[in-house]
């Protein structure tokens, strides 16, 4: 198994992703969070606990309460780099199927650094930087998606005429 690229949320900053927080009590997502804050330098990213404290209301007859549930990390590129629906860019969804509190990291495409760098052969495993098991990688965005930009680039057999409608 594979070295994940980062381990502190320093190491998260350097590279010029971002850090959200989202609950799952409230639904809510908050971020991107300040990688600059003094608590968070030379801090690990996984076991890093966030707690949620929006005001929620429990029905008419509770007053108002902190949610207090543990918040989970996502970690997504920047703006600049999402990649929307229609595209056929190869990335992946991580996540550690066993780590508290949990963590993702959201859009982890296969042409932009440092995952450029790991997806180079097939069959590459990942480690947890906390708990060293393997992660779980979902793809999404390949030739084979139906309704993307690059739908049937491998499929159509190349003496087929195309047709210009």
């Amino acid at each position: 198994m594979q070295a994940f690229p980062f381990r502190t949320f320093d190491d998260i900053a350097k590279l010029r992703l971002e850090v959200h927080i989202y609950c799952p009590n409230c639904h809510r997502q908050t971020g991107p969070i300040d990688l600059g804050d003094d608590r968070l330098r030379g801090r690990a990213f996984a076991g890093t606990r966030f707690v949620c404290s929006v005001d929620r209301t429990y029905g008419s007859a509770q007053p108002p309460r902190v949610c207090g549930s543990l918040g989970h990390l996502v970690i997504k590129p920047p703006a600049r780099d999402y990649i929307p629906p229609s595209r056929s860019v190869p990335w992946c969804e991580i996540e550690c199927p066993r780590c508290v509190p949990h963590w993702e990291v959201s859009q982890a495409a296969k042409h932009l650094p440092p995952w450029n760098r790991i997806w180079t052969r097939p069959g590459i495993r990942l480690a947890c930087p906390a708990c060293r098991a393997p992660l779980t990688t979902v793809w999404h965005g390949g030739d084979e998606v139906p309704f993307s930009e690059g739908y049937g680039r491998g499929t159509t057999p190349p003496s087929s005429p195309k047709l210009g409608l």
